[in-house]
């Protein structure tokens, strides 16, 4: 059977943090010194490598990972799906790693090793499939080369979930290629994340975290502020401003009454000038829902859509970042992750 080190490439390494390739290079006794993809060569030319890349083993297939779930369609199992990937399989992608040549590589993913997990019922699946064409030149002449790009899926057959670490159309389509795998008539739907949560504040309370920032777009009643509308609101913003200045109440008061014919009282102020942006951004080092007045003020008239979560692995209190992306159900690790913090924020977020 194969194992992790077994099945690592050239990529895998580099989505790791570069300490832990000098680490490696250490315990391999090779140069430590030079640039990452110096330690990768070196790491990968070494005899003795596969053993110091077990002790690393639960950070290789990690990275700055975003990560999508999928499920079956109801009334479907996992159970079993291994068996069926190996017969769908021209080979025991358990036994082998194959990595296709260049040239033969499509935007169709292809299968190229699978490792057991932790238990019998989890293993990995790796794919790989032609992410986009390079141009180059070779002395006057234009070339172009076929650039890859490898994905992880770890399937747990008991649990019932498909974990794709990609994120957007390919993490689609690696689920496809995986659905056609177990059963050509069986459909993957994607996984809601907790609890089919419209805001960010689900996700920091299950992570024991704070949302660091958010972005949204503004909803409501109002669609579109008329040029009137839109002009009472700038009269409005612009007596604020003079007041400062002059500090002259009569003006303030003057604008505000002016506005209120044309506005109307049947809205806040606040959801009004949000009527006139597209999106909406919030950013600070604490936790937004703590004490910050202008996130509470427009909170009720912004739907958010992506936003970044801190919070602090127990095990190790080594603090991490993910974003997370409310209208497109995935997770994306903005600091390092292993197999034990991706598990913890993965127990927590998706409903099974």
């Amino acid at each position: 059977m194969l194992t992790i080190s077994e099945a690592i490439l050239h990529s895998d390494l580099g989505r790791i943090p570069k300490d832990c390739l000098i680490g490696i290079c250490g315990e391999l006794n090779l140069d430590q010194t030079g640039a990452a993809n110096l330690l990768i060569d070196r790491i990968l030319n070494a005899a003795e490598r596969s053993q110091a890349l077990e002790k690393h083993s639960n950070r290789l297939f990690c990275g700055k990972t975003s990560v999508t779930w999928f499920h079956l369609s109801s009334g479907a199992s996992l159970l079993g799906a291994k068996g069926k990937i190996i017969s769908k399989s021209d080979f025991n992608p358990f036994e082998e790693l194959r990595v296709p040549p260049q040239e033969e590589l499509s935007a169709t993913p292809k299968l190229i090793a699978a490792i057991q997990g932790d238990n019998q019922h989890s293993y990995y699946l790796r794919f790989m499939y032609k992410a986009r064409t390079e141009n180059y030149y070779y002395g006057l002449q234009k070339m172009a080369a076929p650039i890859s790009d490898v994905v992880t899926v770890y399937i747990d057959e008991e649990n019932q979930y498909i974990e794709v670490r990609s994120g957007g159309v390919n993490a689609k389509k690696v689920a496809a290629k995986v659905a056609d795998l177990i059963s050509q008539s069986i459909t993957l739907e994607q996984t809601s994340l907790i609890p089919n949560a419209t805001n960010l504040d689900a996700f920091a309370e299950s992570l024991g975290g704070s949302v660091i920032e958010t972005v949204g777009r503004p909803e409501g009643t109002i669609n579109k502020l008329s040029p009137e509308e839109a002009a009472s609101v700038c009269n409005i913003l612009n007596a604020v401003d003079n007041y400062f200045n002059n500090q002259d109440t009569a003006e303030l008061v003057r604008e505000i009454e002016a506005a209120r014919v044309v506005l109307g009282d049947c809205c806040p102020i606040s959801q009004i000038v949000l009527a006139g942006l597209d999106r909406v951004g919030l950013g600070c080092e604490t936790d937004l829902r703590r004490g910050n007045p202008l996130y509470d003020l427009l909170k009720p008239h912004v739907q958010q859509q992506t936003g970044y979560i801190k919070f602090e692995y127990p095990n190790t209190k080594a603090l991490h970042t993910i974003r997370v992306g409310l209208t497109t159900n995935s997770i994306q690790f903005m600091t390092h992750a292993t197999e034990n913090v991706i598990k913890y924020v993965r127990d927590r977020v998706i409903i099974i």
